[in-house]
């Protein structure tokens, strides 16, 4: 369902269990609508409805095609899209690697009941949110 008030946002993680949680989440938030979700990069990439999302939150590591080459394609179609990364493994990411797909905000999956709508709120303000802890050289 689309309500033009809501801010619409589409998910891909391949972790049915995160996603379940995720949507839980999602309906605690009146301000976003969880549009649909996604278990893999390449059906992401393909949605017919990428284009009605303000916030794309994707997993770095999935099948098909992982969420760095899923977000710089999408970065690609869509370069304002507010594009969000997920991980759980925090020490195997490098912030110019996730800027230079075209992440705006990046999440550690431990935290994301309490850093979500933070960070969501904050990508909707145009700003660029990052844990201190990500190591900035490859």
């Amino acid at each position: 369902m689309v309500n033009s008030g809501l801010i619409n946002v589409i998910i891909a993680d391949d972790s049915q269990k995160f996603m379940e949680g995720l949507k839980v989440l999602f309906n605690m938030d009146a301000r976003y609508n969880l549009l649909e979700t996604h278990s893999n990069g390449e059906d992401l990439v393909n949605s017919p409805n990428l284009f009605m999302a303000k916030i794309i939150i994707t997993d770095i590591e999935m099948p098909r095609l992982n969420g760095l080459e899923a977000a710089k394609k999408i970065n690609f179609m869509f370069p304002n899209m507010a594009l969000v990364a997920l991980t759980m493994y925090i020490d195997k990411v490098y912030l110019n690697e996730i800027i230079g797909a075209g992440f705006k905000a990046f999440i550690h999956k431990p935290e994301i009941a309490t850093d979500l709508f933070k960070v969501l709120n904050e990508v909707m303000e145009n700003r660029y949110v990052f844990p201190e802890k990500l190591k900035i050289d490859s």
